[in-house]
């Protein structure tokens, strides 16, 4: 991991953090730890003791959990301007998730006590991490209905439309990641034969193509319909 500095404007395009004052931001920019991780590197693993809180700076993080079965799920993925970790550290309870770099990233940590004085300083930050968290919840409830009420075809055309809300599209309508067929299946909670038998139909009938180790998307609607009757 390389050391690095992190400036007043970078740490304020976190929501969370753009109502500190200029002394917060002092002292938060004084005691933050920032570091480039690479490709592949495991931020902190499931079960496991979190003291700090992460900002994700740049590149793309991968959050899973191991099933009962020993099924690999992916809970989500994070891109730049994300927080991570910070309901183990306020219920002081161990990591729900293994979270591991799919790119090079770019991180900050900041401690848990550094953390709790600007909460017990600032009542915005904490009102906003509050409604963070109320939004990680609104989203886990809604993906707990994708993956026990819908059948293979619309999970994955949810899977998808998840990929492209939350990185977007090039102007050649590709996915702004690259995900692996295994992966893919772990994110929708889908054996990879089934995910992969899936993708190939969506492929024949030309809603999606494959270009390199990405995806492109030719029929959104058609996906929409999909993830809501399926």
């Amino acid at each position: 991991m390389k050391h690095m500095d992190l400036s007043a404007t970078a740490l304020q395009s976190f929501n969370i953090f753009n109502s500190l004052t200029t002394e917060e931001l002092d002292y938060l920019t004084e005691n933050i730890i920032c570091r480039e991780v690479n490709v592949n590197t495991t931020l902190y693993e499931e079960y496991c003791h979190i003291s700090s809180l992460t900002l994700l700076l740049d590149g793309i993080i991968q959050q899973s959990k191991m099933g009962p079965r020993g099924r690999n799920v992916i809970i989500r993925y994070a891109k730049a301007g994300e927080i991570l970790g910070f309901r183990s550290i306020m219920t002081n309870e161990l990591a729900c998730t293994t979270t591991k770099t799919i790119t090079k990233a770019k991180i900050g940590l900041i401690n848990k006590d550094c953390l709790l004085n600007i909460l017990y300083s600032n009542s915005q930050v904490s009102l906003k991490l509050i409604r963070h968290a109320c939004g990680e919840l609104d989203q886990t409830q809604h993906s707990i209905v994708n993956l026990t009420q819908k059948q293979i075809r619309g999970r994955v055309a949810t899977g998808l439309l998840y990929l492209k809300n939350t990185f977007g599209l090039d102007e050649d309508r590709l996915l702004n990641i690259s995900i692996s067929r295994k992966d893919f299946a772990g994110l929708i909670s889908a054996a990879p034969e089934s995910a992969v038998r899936m993708l190939a139909e969506f492929k024949d009938i030309q809603i999606i193509d494959f270009i390199g180790k990405k995806i492109r998307i030719n029929k959104m609607e058609t996906l929409l319909k999909y993830s809501r009757i399926c």
